[in-house]
């Protein structure tokens, strides 16, 4: 006779399953990205079209440290911790953002863009800061992305920005976003918001200009596991 399993049970083997796929396709840049599908043979977030960029060395995709699949925030606190630890913060990296109104406070680990130039987080747990496009703060030169999954099945770290069950960003223009590095807090201010099908992102140069300054959240919506064809945009600027 077959065990049953627990509801919980059963969901944490899904999601296990699904998140495999996300470590297939990897890629990104300085944006905030809601809703990057969970699934095998996921698509990307989105394709990054050529720019100058300022490499970072940074510690991309899982390691020992950082799963592919967390459950709760207090695991994704653990495990940023530890990989931080294991390879500590440099000049302007993001390590952290909030979005005080949304009650969103998560932590932010870097990945490298792929040589596809093909975004997807390795971790629903955290945002990534894409550090090809530069460093955060008052010395940027560039345009500053984060990106990070949403879900409604469970948790992902961008859920706090998005109305997952309507398909709508919860942002506003004027919310504060505050986003930590070993610097300090810069804070900026959001101007707009806006969704773009994921067929036409590598073609809008207003959203990959070089902009000293601004940051960019970018994410999909996500919905069960039908994947995505809209990202999430939020455009905000850097106001201390």
């Amino acid at each position: 006779m077959r065990r049953a399993t627990s509801p919980t049970a059963r969901v944490r083997h899904r999601i296990r399953n699904l998140a495999a796929g996300v470590l297939t396709t990897l890629g990104l840049t300085v944006v905030l990205i809601y809703g990057i599908p969970l699934m095998t043979g996921a698509q990307p977030l989105l394709a990054v079209p050529g720019q100058s960029s300022e490499p970072v060395p940074s510690s991309a995709g899982t390691t020992d440290t950082v799963p592919p699949v967390v459950s709760t925030p207090a695991e994704a606190e653990a495990a940023a911790t530890r990989e931080l630890e294991r390879a500590p913060a440099g000049p302007g990296q993001p390590v952290r953002v909030q979005v005080p109104r949304l009650a969103l406070d998560i932590p932010v680990l870097p990945m490298a863009l792929p040589a596809d130039h093909r975004v997807n987080p390795p971790s629903n747990g955290f945002a990534y800061w894409i550090s090809d496009y530069g460093p955060a703060g008052p010395g940027a030169t560039n345009t500053t992305y984060l990106a990070a999954h949403s879900w409604n099945l469970g948790y992902a770290a961008f859920n706090a920005l998005m109305d997952i069950q309507a398909g709508a960003g919860r942002v506003q223009p004027g919310d504060a976003v505050l986003v930590t590095t070993l610097e300090g807090v810069t804070h900026y201010t959001v101007t707009s918001t806006a969704g773009y099908a994921k067929s036409t992102l590598e073609s809008r140069d207003d959203l990959w200009a070089a902009v000293p300054g601004r940051l960019v959240l970018l994410t999909c919506f996500q919905l069960n596991d039908a994947g995505a064809t809209q990202n999430y945009v939020v455009y905000a600027k850097r106001t201390d």
